[in-house]
């Protein structure tokens, strides 16, 4: 049975509007986020949300290939990406994440939650 490549659709065709698997987006024209003026915090998390749901992803066909080495590529280009990203949006609005606490401070508890328009969304 011939199966398709990493980086190929069974017709060799690339899939619109995505980046090759054996490359990380690395712009915002190459990811399929919504564009309706939401704010740069908002899109830097939807960039970061997205890239881990591919690294989880790309982990999922590495347990079943762990041979090839192009989607461990991929897979370590996405790590960097999201460690690149996810240092951006932390120096710029705080952390993600409890590890990503820096500093003398509990600085988690600091800043709007979500439902205070922490992501971009208005205040309930």
């Amino acid at each position: 049975m011939n199966r398709p490549q990493m980086n190929q659709t069974p017709n060799n065709r690339q899939p619109m509007n995505q980046a090759p698997m054996n490359q990380a987006p690395t712009n915002r024209s190459q990811t399929n986020r919504p564009h309706n003026g939401h704010d740069e915090r908002s899109r830097l998390l939807y960039d970061i949300q997205s890239l881990n749901f591919a690294k989880v992803e790309c982990a999922l066909y590495l347990d079943t290939h762990p041979d090839c080495k192009s989607a461990l590529d991929y897979f370590y280009d996405l790590c960097d990406n999201i460690n690149e990203m996810t240092e951006k949006y932390e120096a710029e609005y705080g952390p993600l994440t409890h590890g990503g606490v820096q500093g003398d401070s509990w600085t988690w508890i600091e800043g709007p939650w979500p439902w205070q328009g922490g992501c971009g969304e208005k205040e309930v």
